[in-house]
C-alpha cells in the first residue's frame, strides 16, 4: 500500500524511456534509460481490449508495431505477439509491448522514478482502478513517489475520487485559459505543455502559483538550458544525456 508523499522531480524526465536510443516505451527503452543515469521516465498506460494495461502511447499500433488497428480493440494475446522494436532498428527484433506490471517491476527493481501517463479512454472507471491496483502490486513507499499524469480531466476526475494518495498532473497541447482551475479541481502537483506554447508571461503566471510547470519534448540543450533557468520545475526529453 502506498502512502502519499512529497515527490521531488529530477531536472530531466526521460520521455518514453531512452527515446533516441531504443524503440519506445518498451522494457529496452527503460533498461537504457536506467543505466545511463535516468531518475524519473515518463510512459503511457492504454487498455487492451481485454481489459489488460498496456505500456502504449498512440491509439493505433501501426507506428511502432508490426501490427495495425486500435489498441483497444485488441486482445493482449494479439498485442504480445508484435513486434515491437523492428521499426527502430533491427537490433530490437525481440522487443514487445510491455505490460503495465512488467514496467513497474523492473523500475522498481532499479529505484527509478516514474511519471505514468493514463491514455484517454471511454473505460475511465477501468482504466483508473486497474492503473492503481497494479502500482500497489509493484510500488511500495521506500521507491520513488509515482507521479500520475493524463490529458483527461475524466480520468484526472476519477483519480481524484477515489484515491488522494499521489500526486496528479494534467497534460495540455495548447494553452487554456482555466489552466489554474483545473489543477485547483483535481489538486494537481503539476500542469505539464509543450514547450513551443510557452512565453516569459504564461511561465511567470504558473510559477507565481503553488504549481509546478513541466514541458515537453525538449531534445536541444539551449533550449533546455533556457526553460529552466527560466524557473521550470523540469523538462521531458528523449536525449536522457541532453544535459551531461
Amino acid at each position: 500500500m502506498i502512502n502519499k508523499q512529497k515527490i521531488t522531480l529530477p531536472r530531466l524526465i526521460a520521455h518514453r524511456g531512452a527515446g533516441l536510443l531504443a524503440p519506445e516505451n518498451t522494457l529496452e527503452s527503460l533498461a537504457l534509460a536506467i543505466d545511463l543515469g535516468a531518475k524519473y521516465v515518463e510512459f503511457d498506460v492504454s487498455l487492451t481490449k481485454t481489459g489488460e494495461c498496456v505500456v502504449f502511447h498512440d491509439d493505433a499500433l501501426d507506428r511502432t508495431t508490426n501490427g495495425t488497428g486500435i489498441v483497444e480493440q485488441a486482445s493482449l494475446a494479439e498485442i504480445r505477439q508484435l513486434d515491437a522494436g523492428s521499426w527502430f532498428s533491427t537490433k530490437y527484433t525481440q522487443a514487445k509491448v510491455p505490460l503495465l506490471t512488467q514496467w513497474l517491476e523492473l523500475a522498481a527493481k532499479h529505484r527509478c522514478g516514474l511519471n505514468l501517463e493514463i491514455k484517454s479512454t471511454t473505460r475511465v472507471t477501468e482504466v483508473v482502478n486497474k492503473v492503481l491496483t497494479a502500482i500497489d502490486d509493484c510500488w511500495n513507499d521506500a521507491l520513488p513517489s509515482i507521479l500520475i499524469s493524463s490529458k483527461s480531466t475524466a480520468i484526472l476526475e476519477e483519480l481524484y475520487a477515489i484515491d488522494q494518495r499521489f500526486n496528479y498532473a494534467w497534460i495540455s497541447d495548447d494553452w487554456s485559459d482555466d489552466w489554474q482551475e483545473v489543477l485547483n479541481r483535481y489538486n494537481c502537483y503539476s500542469w505539464h505543455v509543450d514547450y513551443r506554447i510557452l512565453t516569459e508571461s504564461r511561465i511567470k503566471s504558473v510559477l507565481d502559483t503553488k504549481y509546478k510547470l513541466l514541458a515537453y519534448t525538449v531534445n536541444d540543450k539551449p533550449t533546455a538550458v533556457k526553460l529552466l533557468a527560466a524557473g521550470l520545475s523540469c523538462i521531458y526529453t528523449d536525449d536522457v544525456l541532453l544535459l551531461s
